[in-house]
């Protein structure tokens, strides 16, 4: 991994009860070129990503989520 990071927001679309949400949490912090992964806890539909931009791009990491059968979309970056 390079020393660069972005961070990139997503909104989830489904209603994910907590432990839902938090396995969805955890499975990204584990992609490739994540480095970490937050829910935020008052408002679980979003989700924060910090990322390395030189392994993997943020529509990437959106085909990550969409591939869980989540709706969900890039809402800043």
């Amino acid at each position: 991994m390079s020393d660069f990071t972005a961070d990139v927001l997503f909104h989830i679309n489904e209603k994910l009860d907590d432990q839902s949400i938090h396995q969805v949490e955890h499975d990204m912090a584990f992609e490739k070129g994540v480095r970490a992964a937050c829910v935020n806890c008052k408002n679980p539909h979003l989700m924060l990503l910090d990322y390395d931009p030189m392994e993997v791009k943020a529509q990437a990491l959106l085909g990550l989520l969409t591939s869980k059968g989540l709706r969900a979309e890039m809402i800043g970056f």
